[in-house]
């Protein structure tokens, strides 16, 4: 069944419409350049329907950029598991909690959720121009475990010009959003996680600066984002760029 919108709406939005209009006990996402291995869903269904506490479960795949293929095991598993794990079917350790607040999880053709789960939580945020996927895993990791498959379950293809190849400052914004939200859903991150994501956040807002006043000419844009980072987590690379935007403004160079 096809569902159609009558505008752009973008990926977060346009996913979170189709998962209206269907009844199905699990979920996953597809995108028109990506492509599902053979067993992709069967392993990841018997996964959930073996383990009914699991929030959602993903898998190994293939990435496709500038004409290379690269296998790909999520970094949130190779942090959290054993070697030795790697190459068969497990629950993640409690500990991903934490670490998915700032390790990249499952791309969004590589996971499958419960209905439930995914209702629970909202969906996709639809104000995310980059990052949506991962925002919603970190949330979902806060509602019960997280499990892992290694059967090969896609083929990921990264387009030259996709927000995700390109230098957007919407991209790091994303990604400030995202860190932003994880420091308030979790309130028993560890006092060394909870400034990781911080300067995750930070890190984040001061490249999009740099980004706006390299790219987009908005010097008074680029200020106020630099200066926030100042107020909220002090840095010499935020003082140095609050200055230099400053400047730039006084001196009516953008």
């Amino acid at each position: 069944k096809k569902i159609r919108s009558d505008e752009n709406i973008k990926p977060p939005a346009a996913r979170n419409l189709g998962v209206e209009h269907t009844s199905a006990k699990y979920i996953a996402f597809l995108d028109a350049d990506d492509v599902f291995l053979e067993n992709r869903l069967k392993s990841q269904v018997h996964f959930l329907e073996e383990n009914k506490n699991i929030s959602y479960v993903g898998s190994v795949g293939f990435i496709h950029r500038f004409r290379k293929t690269f296998h790909f095991i999520p970094p949130i598993v190779k942090e959290t598991s054993p070697e030795s794990n790697l190459n068969k079917a497990h629950v993640l350790p409690l500990s991903v909690k934490e670490k998915i607040c700032f390790t990249y999880a499952y791309h969004s053709c590589g996971f499958t959720v419960k209905r439930t789960n995914f209702l629970k939580i909202g969906g996709f945020d639809p104000s995310l121009r980059w990052g949506e996927e991962w925002d919603m895993q970190i949330r979902l990791a806060q509602l019960g475990p997280v499990g892992y498959v290694s059967v090969r379950g896609y083929r990921y293809i990264q387009r030259e010009g996709s927000i995700t190849q390109t230098q957007d400052p919407q991209k790091h914004i994303s990604k400030a959003r995202i860190m932003e939200k994880a420091l308030k859903l979790n309130n028993d991150l560890t006092n060394a996680g909870r400034w990781k994501i911080k300067t995750m956040r930070r890190d984040a807002m001061l490249l999009a600066a740099q980004l706006y006043y390299e790219t987009k000419h908005d010097a008074k844009k680029a200020w106020s984002l630099a200066t926030k980072t100042l107020l909220e987590s002090p840095s010499i690379w935020g003082l140095r760029s609050t200055i230099r935007y400053s400047l730039a403004m006084l001196c009516g160079r953008h």
